[in-house]
């Protein structure tokens, strides 16, 4: 589903987002790796967000999908440097336009919890980026409401403009409900190959963290399959996977 917010109205993203729960069977899934750390709203307008730990709970939350820009090095970021700083709070003003409209839609929401990878999860610390990435598929995918903000180059834009954005990342919502379905091995092939094709073209902050995304990805797959999965390649497709080139 896509929707403009051009003349953004609460009350209609209320009623989309009432209609999506009542008539989608699909929404509503449980997260099954839920994120450590969200940011807490206060449904209050003005009052600071902070990092929250939440210690197994499950509860509503909201993710943003978007790019992190040119800029991301300045960008307010998660790090062993401010998690205690965070963790008390984050004022909205240090925040870039784009993550303030995305509280402003929670509120409005009434949900509390919002996922945001470069404060959620600590930036410098190795072994929480490995842990933490390997739930994105499941985070974007199960979320109670994922924002995709696609048209953005960078997260210092307004969403609340003539641009349009974009709610479900899609990509990952199939993929998702894909590798729950059950698909026989060709088709299965066919959607990996696919998958690592358009994702291979994407442009990253970090190139760094693209095989541990698609490692996220391969975990759903392996429901579907016995085979081992290396470096972005399942054994049963290994001859296939050398047959490549850079377009």
């Amino acid at each position: 589903m896509a929707a403009s917010f051009a003349n953004f109205s609460p009350g209609a993203l209320i009623l989309g987002h009432e209609r999506c729960e009542t008539c989608h069977s699909n929404c509503n899934l449980p997260i099954s790796q839920f994120p450590k750390r969200v940011l807490e709203i206060s449904l209050r307008r003005g009052e600071p967000v902070k990092l929250v730990e939440l210690g197994g709970l499950h509860a509503p939350c909201v993710a943003l999908s978007y790019c992190w820009g040119s800029s991301a090095k300045t960008n307010i970021r998660t790090t062993t440097s401010t998690i205690s700083n965070h963790l008390r709070s984050i004022p909205s003003s240090s925040l870039p336009l784009l993550f303030q409209d995305v509280i402003l839609i929670c509120r409005a929401l009434k949900i509390r919890y919002l996922w945001i990878d470069s404060l959620c999860i600590v930036q410098d610390s190795k072994d929480d980026w490995e842990l933490e990435s390997a739930k994105m598929v499941d985070i974007y995918s199960q979320s109670h409401l994922t924002i995709a903000a696609s048209a953005f180059a960078d997260p210092h834009t307004s969403i609340f403009s003539d641009r349009t954005l974009h709610i479900l990342a899609e990509e990952l919502t199939n993929v998702a409900r894909l590798a729950d379905s059950n698909i026989d091995d060709d088709n299965i092939k066919k959607a990996w190959k696919d998958i690592v094709s358009e994702y291979s073209r994407l442009n990253l902050t970090s190139e760094k963290d693209r095989l541990p995304a698609l490692s996220g990805l391969a975990a759903k797959f392996s429901n579907l399959s016995q085979e081992e999965y290396t470096a972005g390649i399942w054994t049963n497709m290994l001859p296939q996977a050398l047959l490549w080139e850079v377009k």
